[in-house]
């Protein structure tokens, strides 16, 4: 019998970030969670992340979607997609 694993639907706000003057100048995506992440059963994980997603969007407790976007990962540990670094042009 296999063991049931847990994942987290962990909550994020996307903006834009400047990376640099190179080519002109370029922006990527940073990820910033803005909640806790809730374990879940791999079964029930898209669920409880659709209904996160919901709630957030819904009542925008942080004042964000003027310019920005929120976004719920599914991740196998909390802060996995976080942006830790800015990237580096290549």
């Amino acid at each position: 019998m296999r063991a049931k694993k847990n994942q987290y639907a962990t909550p994020y706000v996307v903006t834009r970030a400047y990376g640099g003057p190179e080519e002109g100048g370029w922006w990527y995506s940073m990820y910033i969670r803005v909640g806790k992440a809730k374990i879940c059963r791999t079964h029930k994980v898209r669920k409880v992340a659709e209904r996160m997603l919901a709630e957030l969007e819904e009542c925008d407790p942080y004042g964000i979607r003027r310019y920005d976007h929120y976004t719920v990962m599914v991740e196998r540990f909390p802060g996995e997609f976080e942006t830790k670094n800015r990237p580096t042009y290549e």
